[in-house]
């Protein structure tokens, strides 16, 4: 909670130099030049997909596993996840005891 006597650092934007403003503009154009190639990446694959008539389920299936692949710990982390709220659910049932 922030009180009338609180104090907050402000930096006037103007006081920027434009040596930051043009390092901030490049790390940006390079991030969406990057996500713009993937973008395009995923399309061809999609319409590589198409092309060859792949059933939608199995090309999301294997999109899925390849997005967990390139995150490591995410499996783990998703299995993680069920198993607390299968516990919750069953502990909520009382079907489980808590400690």
């Amino acid at each position: 909670m922030i009180t009338s006597d609180a104090t907050l650092p402000v930096e006037p934007f103007a006081a920027q130099s434009s040596a930051t403003l043009e390092e901030e503009r490049g790390e940006v154009s390079v991030s969406l030049s990057s996500e713009l190639a993937r973008a395009r990446s995923h399309l061809a694959a999609a319409a590589a997909a198409v092309g060859e008539s792949l059933d939608l389920e199995a090309f999301v299936r294997l999109a899925w596993d390849a997005y967990v692949d390139s995150h490591p710990g995410l499996r783990e982390h998703l299995a993680t996840a069920q198993l607390l709220a299968q516990i919750r659910e069953l502990r909520e049932q009382g079907r489980v005891g808590q400690a």
